[in-house]
């Protein structure tokens, strides 16, 4: 890639800057609602807590994005998915198996404390995290649940990438009926035990829609030709947005997530430190997710305090076992890509 062409390209940095931000606001999402008690949260404690959906949406949006920028490298979209949901369950097999072996030797809980009544069932689901996904069974991991929600868009990728290109200039329509299930939990019209993955399909398909008609590309050319014509109407539209998700809910969770990526796209790589900063977190970014929660629940538990302190303490532990998962996660995943079965 020439430096032009790089200049205008949403590159691999984007979407690492993107995924940084996105998991640092899931941790202060989820901090507020420790120190809250989750539940009477002031105003500004439920702007916060508010950012919840928005902020996964980011996630569903790039994951999508990724697999539509993944899928011009290969022609077999069935082995691109099945890769996928083998890193994206190694991963997330790291922290489970520390995580029940510390319940296991460390705690006085019995099996049939953690899963209930329905311990063959919860188990397998919460081995392939998936206790959300059907009827809920509990699990040892609550932040888990997106796992289950990605590896069913994972495996849906295929037909999903059929119908985008066989609808050709229609494919609109099929982020229109990606969007009615929204629509319906907009209306307080319930999907029980799917409402996961209804919420966050067409936050999926929208980022795969994204890529297709390269709509982030043209938000880089328009910050390196017209940054201050183009910053203010991306700042300001962020901001409304931001505070509309406050009152109207998930039927704007999937904009949110769009403009903040937006957004970023126009203030990255402009301060030198924090671009090495958002670098550095968002190459650790997954194991972030599927561990912060656990420490600040451990570490506001054991201190029995919250502050802003404790949730410091607990994200500097996070970031550290981050690194040491994601050093040991590198060399399996290099692993993995090598294998024939996924070449």
């Amino acid at each position: 890639m020439d430096k032009t062409t790089k200049k205008y390209s949403f590159t691999v940095e984007y979407t690492t800057f993107a995924k940084a931000v996105a998991v640092i606001l899931m941790v202060v999402v989820h901090s507020t609602m420790d120190y809250a008690g989750y539940g009477n949260y002031t105003t500004v404690e439920n702007i916060i807590c508010s950012l919840f959906k928005p902020v996964v949406s980011m996630f569903a949006i790039l994951s999508g994005f990724g697999m539509m920028k993944s899928a011009k490298k290969t022609k077999n979209m069935v082995r691109l998915s099945l890769k996928r949901i083998v890193l994206v369950l190694v991963g997330y097999w790291m922290v489970f198996i520390v995580l029940f072996a510390r319940i296991i030797v460390f705690s006085t809980k019995s099996l049939e404390d953690i899963y209930g009544r329905r311990i063959t069932l919860s188990l397998l689901k919460d081995i392939f995290g998936c206790s959300h996904v059907g009827p809920i069974t509990k699990s040892i991991m609550p932040i888990s649940w997106f796992i289950g929600t990605i590896i069913i868009f994972y495996l849906l990728f295929p037909l999903l990438h059929m119908l985008i290109f066989k609808l050709g200039k229609l494919d609109f329509i099929l982020l229109i009926i990606s969007f009615i299930p929204i629509a319906l939990l907009g209306f307080k019209i319930s999907l029980y035990t799917w409402d996961s993955i209804v919420y966050f399909m067409f936050s999926f398909v929208l980022g795969m829609y994204i890529e297709k008609h390269r709509i982030f590309e043209w938000f880089v050319r328009k910050k390196n030709e017209a940054y201050w014509r183009a910053f203010p109407i991306v700042a300001i539209t962020t901001i409304i947005l931001g505070f509309l998700r406050v009152y109207v809910g998930p039927l704007v969770d999937p904009l949110c997530g769009v403009t903040f990526i937006v957004f970023l796209i126009f203030i990255v790589n402009k301060i030198k430190i924090l671009d090495r900063v958002l670098l550095f977190i968002g190459g650790i970014e997954f194991f972030i997710y599927l561990i912060h929660y656990s420490f600040i629940k451990q570490c506001s538990a054991m201190i029995n305090h919250h502050s802003i302190w404790i949730y410091l303490v607990a994200f500097t532990f996070t970031v550290i076992a981050s690194v040491i998962y994601e050093f040991f996660y590198s060399k399996i995943k290099n692993y993995i890509s090598k294998l024939k079965v996924f070449n």
